[in-house]
């Protein structure tokens, strides 16, 4: 008998204790007890904050199909407005092992080079920090594409007549205006090219040619390109750029063309009120119109900072990017020429 009630009394204390685990449960008291079981952590940022660190800096080329790791960037590194690393002799993938520490903010851009790189800014986060820095492989010249058509948008105009003097013929009157359109491609595969500015220029009885884009806003002539005279089939002429029209002046904004991407800008041509235009083969009296694409990038400037644009801040007002070949559009890579007949 005391076996059955012993039994008894085991069954008795295994519900009330089911019971009160049960209760437990319900009334939180058992999470609250999980809780304070210590788990890991890793350490906090504020436990190494202003130790001295250092940053390893990758390069990834990103205009292929998937993004190529490169050692021939280089850049410019900057802390609190000062220069860490000069980009001139910076190669990106070393390491900055002084200057640094945890908690530092650090800005890094691709100077004028044959990449194209935004500036951007990153906290040091460790004692062995590791950056990635995403870059643009920049179009050749020699792959662009350019091509002019009639006020329609979608008809070419005619090849010139003499392709050694012109890429294009035109026909106007005294005092005639006809609206063209100038398209540029990028043909260079896994590349890009940042429009940002058009340079024009007419020359004898071809008076104008105008941007007709409110987005493109007629600014100073840079100096290299105010310096720059045209010459046709090897003959030095006195032909020169007019104006210079920038997409967007005051901003980092352009016209980015990836690879097999294209653009097309409206322009005006405006004949001289008096006399015909007429066709020759004498360079120094041809009737033309011309015009070149310019790209823009950031560049390092004489007061020690950087900044952007389609020129520098030296005294001849260098060009940046692409160097393109400003004194010859003829053959339609990032500009033409037009010849009136």
């Amino acid at each position: 008998m005391r076996s059955g009630k012993t039994n008894y009394a085991f069954l008795m204390l295994l519900v009330l204790l089911g019971a009160g685990l049960f209760f437990a449960y319900k009334s939180g008291m058992l999470s609250a007890v999980q809780q304070k079981v210590p788990v890991p952590s890793e350490t906090p940022v504020s436990n190494v904050m202003g130790k001295s660190a250092t940053l390893l800096l990758n390069a990834y080329e990103i205009e292929g199909s998937s993004k190529v790791k490169k050692t021939d960037v280089n850049v410019s590194v900057w802390k609190d407005g000062v220069e860490l690393e000069n980009y001139a002799t910076f190669d990106i993938s070393d390491t900055i092992s002084s200057g640094l520490a945890v908690g530092d903010k650090i800005t890094v851009v691709e100077i004028d080079g044959s990449y194209y790189g935004n500036p951007v800014t990153k906290t040091i986060g460790s004692e062995s920090d590791v950056m990635e820095y995403d870059v643009s492989a920049m179009a050749s010249e020699s792959n662009m594409q350019v091509t002019v058509y009639d006020d329609t948008g979608t008809t070419e105009l005619n090849a010139a007549s003499d392709s050694d003097l012109a890429d294009y013929n035109i026909t106007l009157g005294a005092g005639e205006e006809k609206v063209v359109y100038a398209k540029i491609y990028n043909g260079d595969s896994d590349s890009l090219i940042r429009i940002k500015a058009i340079a024009v220029g007419a020359g004898n009885d071809i008076d104008e040619v105008t941007v007709e884009d409110p987005n493109w806003v007629k600014v100073a002539i840079p100096k290299h390109i105010e310096d720059t005279t045209l010459t046709i089939n090897g003959t030095s002429t006195s032909f020169d750029y007019d104006a210079v029209y920038v997409y967007k002046p005051g901003t980092t904004e352009t016209i980015d063309l990836h690879e097999y991407e294209s653009f097309k800008l409206k322009l005006k041509i405006k004949a001289d009120a008096s006399n015909d235009p007429a066709f020759t083969t004498t360079v120094s009296n041809m009737d033309i119109a011309f015009f070149e694409f310019k790209d823009a990038d950031w560049y390092y400037t004489k007061s020690g900072s950087y900044a952007f644009g389609i020129a520098d801040d030296s005294d001849s007002e260098a060009d940046v990017g692409i160097d393109e070949t400003d004194n010859s559009p003829l053959g339609k890579e990032m500009g033409a020429i037009i010849q009136a007949i």
